[in-house]
């Protein structure tokens, strides 16, 4: 994309990140925690910058032990998603590590637990930043999805264009 892309504005005025913030507290999300250096929210700066979502999750995890119960991690570029799209997440994840869905590895729900964390950490050291690979050392359930919304990611800017022309 060449830039942030929490801080591109959405068709209603929000910046993505916003965007995504008000998604989660929609879903049901008491308290919304961002990755990355963002003083004016709630956020955990990266153990590391430029590890992609892994190292969000990880710096998360890590620098936030006291977390516990069930995380719901969302991307800031697939501002077409609705709450209704995460609720099948949080269900599947009640008796598993987490769930995912099984066309994309975002959004999903982990599991906020020591075994976790320290999964996590161990693959982000080994540099194993793929979130395809940690459902190979977790259980986490894989859910259908039941909109293409999933399929709406914003990576490039004329995705972004195309996107805004339809919000």
């Amino acid at each position: 994309m060449g830039r942030d892309k929490a801080g591109l504005v959405w068709g209603n005025g929000q910046t993505f990140l916003d965007r995504s913030i008000a998604l989660l507290g929609e879903a049901g999300c008491a308290r919304v925690i961002v990755s990355g250096n963002r003083p004016c929210y709630d956020h955990v700066p990266d153990l590391q910058p430029h590890l992609g979502p892994m190292g969000g999750i990880a710096s998360i995890l890590v620098r936030r032990p006291e977390l516990g119960g069930t995380l719901l991690i969302v991307p800031v570029d697939m501002p077409h998603l609705v709450s209704d799209d995460l609720t099948p997440l949080v269900s599947a994840a009640a008796s598993h590590d987490g769930s995912r869905f099984t066309t994309t590895p975002l959004p999903m729900a982990l599991s906020a637990n020591p075994r976790i964390r320290r999964i996590i950490v161990a693959l982000l050291n080994q540099q194993d930043l793929a979130l395809r690979n940690l459902a190979n050392h977790l259980d986490l359930a894989s859910v259908e999805p039941t909109s293409d919304r999933l399929s709406g990611n914003i990576n490039s800017p004329d995705d972004y264009r195309l996107a805004s022309d339809n919000p």
